[in-house]
């Protein structure tokens, strides 16, 4: 065992006069941003094929929607126009009736995802021109007019395409732009007997106009429209339709990208439309082509040790930057490079803890790898530390602060993971976890606590398998799925409680 260095720098104040509190959305600050402009999530969103955004909650996917959209026109956002959705106070009640009944579950609301996208489209580009003092044509003044009467605004958001409801959208649309004839408005004719034409059809014919009008119009200019807090909708009790709702999301994007796509190696789409979603919800969704959009089309958000270390760095050296030049009679230093095996660490009075780890890779032991998880951790040692002139967190405080930590992260588990699991059964399988007791296991284990068949047990261990709340060894380490997407699970061999969750369930090492 090598002897432990001590980070012996004599200092004048304490570590959190100028080390605060971070808030936990603190993963939308600048510093974050400021790692993400140096990775390629950007550059495949602005000027590659990718235009699907998923990543754990907490992973960053609202630092790079927001510095997209404080871009707007700019270089760094390839002068697109940026159009940012969101989706927290959506009427979804009421998009929920603009239906087509004739189409399976997974595509009975492509339709009226066309409306929405390319209504908010032709809003811009009105917007555009007018600020522009360019003249509109003939079929833009209807379509501003239309907005008018129906929104009471050429302005068109989230908020307001879905808040009429769909039979008077429709007829207005059809007299409006007299499209009528192009789907038989009245009345269509299948096997010899007459219906009337759907809402829903209408709609769609008004979409296909606009459709038309944004290929005409559009000119030089691109649009990138970024669709985010899509996941605020998702409860256990309509899993079913808001599964519908964003695989009829995701089909219409794809749809509209693929028809935008640029021509050139090196050009961009004149129109790109990016859904942000999370992973889990993703792969819970239903629609066609789906390994194929998330191979081809997806970015997913991932970090790594280093890359965590790197991230959370940045904000110590900004903000010990900050402090120093305005407290030159207060100045505050850390050890250098060589003091610990990664930077984050050298803001602790010793170099390594248990199991001769560094401080900061024994709080990424007991992460998903999200800088959520990181800044959860780093308060929680922050709100036991002895404030001392010249001290630094210890690592009796890393240890001290490991129990709330542990409590925070089942919250923050359970906000992101019960909907995927109805009826409380999330809550229901970490207690059975908890009264196996022990962090290593094996599936008799956990049959012989569940008391359900084999085939319900595997069911629901793959789920939190899935979910990195079980891992598996591999070689000397124990591995999850979100550092190794490709890890299959194996039945046979013993199952490892993520550390996180350690605390929390009252669990001890080793198996029976």
């Amino acid at each position: 065992m090598g002897k432990v260095k001590t980070n012996n720098i004599d200092n004048p104040v304490d570590i959190t006069k100028w080390l605060p509190k971070f808030s936990i959305a603190a993963e939308s600050d600048n510093n974050l941003m400021d790692y993400f402009l140096k990775t390629n999530y950007l550059n495949s969103i602005l000027y590659e094929k990718e235009w699907l955004v998923i990543g754990r909650k907490g992973s960053g996917k609202t630092a790079i929607f927001k510095y997209l959209v404080s871009q707007n026109k700019k270089k760094a956002a390839n002068y697109y126009s940026v159009i940012p959705l969101t989706f927290e106070s959506y009427p979804w009640k009421i998009h929920k009736k603009y239906i087509d009944n004739k189409l399976p579950n997974k595509t009975a609301y492509k339709k009226s995802w066309k409306y929405l996208l390319y209504t908010v489209l032709l809003s811009n580009i009105i917007q555009q021109k007018v600020s522009r003092h360019e003249t509109l044509s003939n079929e833009l003044n209807k379509v501003r007019k239309f907005f008018n009467c129906v929104y009471s605004n050429s302005i068109i958001g989230t908020k307001n395409v879905m808040l009429r409801n769909i039979e008077s959208i429709s007829s207005l649309g059809i007299s409006l732009f007299g499209i009528g004839a192009s789907i038989g408005m009245d009345t269509k004719s299948q096997e010899g007997i007459n219906e009337e034409v759907d809402d829903i059809d209408k709609i769609d014919a008004i979409s296909s106009f606009f459709e038309e009008l944004v290929n005409q119009e559009i000119g030089k200019d691109k649009y990138l429209i970024l669709l985010d807090e899509l996941d605020e909708v998702w409860s256990t009790s309509e899993r079913d339709t808001y599964r519908g709702l964003l695989s009829g999301l995701i089909a219409e994007c794809s749809e509209i990208n693929n028809s935008h796509v640029s021509k050139g190696v090196g050009d961009s789409n004149s129109i790109k439309v990016c859904p942000f979603l999370r992973t889990e919800i993703y792969e819970d969704l239903d629609f066609n082509d789906k390994n194929k959009t998330r191979e081809d089309s997806s970015i997913e958000i991932k970090w790594s040790a280093d890359t965590l270390d790197a991230m959370f760095f940045s904000r110590v050296q900004a903000l010990l930057r900050e402090w120093n030049k305005n407290n030159p009679a207060q100045k505050f230093e850390i050890q250098g490079d060589s003091f610990a095996s990664d930077s984050s660490s050298r803001i602790f009075n010793q170099s390594s803890v248990r199991h001769q780890i560094s401080p900061f890779k024994h709080i990424l032991r007991m992460s998903f790898y999200r800088p959520r998880d990181v800044i959860i951790y780093m308060n929680k040692i922050r709100k036991v530390h002895k404030k001392e002139e010249g001290s630094l967190y210890t690592s009796s405080e890393l240890r001290t602060a490991e129990q709330s930590y542990s409590n925070s992260i089942y919250n923050e588990l359970s906000d992101e993971f019960e909907a995927l699991e109805s009826d409380k059964r999330f809550e229901e399988l970490l207690t059975v976890l908890s009264k196996i007791h022990r962090q290593t296991f094996s599936l008799s284990d956990f049959k012989n606590v569940y008391k359900r068949d084999d085939q319900e047990c595997k069911k629901r261990i793959e789920f939190l398998f899935n979910i990195s709340i079980l891992g598996q060894r591999i070689g000397r380490n124990w591995s999850y799925r979100f550092d190794d997407p490709e890890l299959i699970i194996d039945f046979s061999k013993p199952f490892y409680v993520n550390p996180a969750l350690k605390n929390y369930l009252h669990l001890i090492e080793g198996a029976k």
